[in-house]
């Protein structure tokens, strides 16, 4: 999952969730002041259903907001692509992926100067 769409989906969910368990306890505590039974019968469940999606859509636009701020942030730093390809390839005590594709990158560069329709190609 892209991490746009894990931020404002994580945002939306707990949010969302948040909400709707606030609204429960509020309803709750309101028939617990008013003396009366809370039963599915008088549990508003489009309330909380209302309030939840509220809560999500600001909560989702916050995610989005917090991940344009860090794309902000992280323009300003420098770049560099062989650190870059490092960085994804390189697993913690298992370099095996930037191994195969270093055995792989040397290959190719010996057999692309040797075909000149491969040149012609790339």
């Amino acid at each position: 999952m892209r991490r746009q769409d894990r931020q404002i989906l994580n945002g939306a969910l707990i949010a969302g969730g948040a909400m709707a368990l606030i609204d429960i306890l509020m309803q709750w505590m309101v028939h617990k002041d008013k003396r009366i039974d809370f039963t599915w019968d008088s549990y508003n469940g489009m309330r909380t259903f209302k309030r939840s999606l509220v809560g999500a859509a600001v909560d989702g636009g916050l995610g989005y907001a917090h991940y344009r701020y860090q794309i902000s942030q992280e323009a300003k730093l420098p770049f560099n692509s062989d650190d870059y390809v490092k960085k994804i390839l390189t697993i913690p005590h298992h370099p095996k992926p930037l191994d195969f594709f270093m055995h792989h990158d040397r290959f190719l560069a010996q057999i692309l100067p040797s075909k000149p329709c491969l040149r012609d190609v790339f």
